[in-house]
């Protein structure tokens, strides 16, 4: 028998395959409904829950760096302090058009449950060069990438695969990290489509 679970690094179990067989029966529409209205809990699914949630630390503060999917190469650029060249892997072939997808009702309904992701990106995509956070790493020699369900992670490892980049893939499994993070923040939508 697969096992269909999934483990996070907060230590909690998730079981992918209800969410998929209910998706098969159901509306896309019904699905934002269903999360609306928590007859399915975000919490519940590990790809649902907010980013917010995986990045602020107890006190509710977050202590990483912060790139952008869609500015990656610039922003680690920025971050490590060297000219970061990334090859283009695991993109869509087709455009999406969210207005086909989406009705007004179901936007309202998406922001809602994701209004602190919403805000975190549209702060750091505000800021100059993208980066929410001014301090330095302590030891530039060592860093992390910490992977968030649906955040470009698969894509980030096939890279750093290729590459000389200085970073360390930890996947989910974070506990004992606490020093030299970079993850990737992503546009929510695109991350609620995806």
């Amino acid at each position: 028998k697969k096992d269909n679970s999934y483990w996070h690094g907060k230590g909690k179990k998730y079981d992918m395959l209800p969410l998929y067989k209910y998706c098969k029966t159901h509306t896309f529409k019904e699905f934002v409904n269903d999360l609306s209205t928590k007859k399915i809990k975000l919490s519940d699914q590990i790809h649902l829950i907010p980013q917010t949630d995986f990045l602020k630390a107890r006190d509710g503060e977050i202590y990483t760096k912060l790139v952008r999917f869609k500015y990656l190469e610039e922003d680690l650029s920025n971050i490590l302090q060297i000219g970061v060249s990334l090859p283009k892997i695991n993109q869509s072939l087709y455009g999406f058009n969210i207005n086909k997808h989406y009705d007004s009702d179901m936007k309202q309904k998406i922001y809602q449950l994701y209004k602190d992701d919403f805000s975190l990106f549209d702060k750091l995509n505000n800021l100059e060069n993208g980066n929410l956070l001014t301090e330095t790493f302590q030891n530039k020699e060592t860093y992390h990438f910490i992977h968030i369900p649906k955040n470009g992670g698969s894509s980030m490892v096939n890279i750093l695969k290729n590459s000389s980049i200085p970073i360390t893939y930890i996947g989910h499994n974070y506990l004992n990290i606490n020093e030299n993070e970079i993850i990737i923040l992503r546009d929510p939508i695109d991350r609620f489509i995806s």
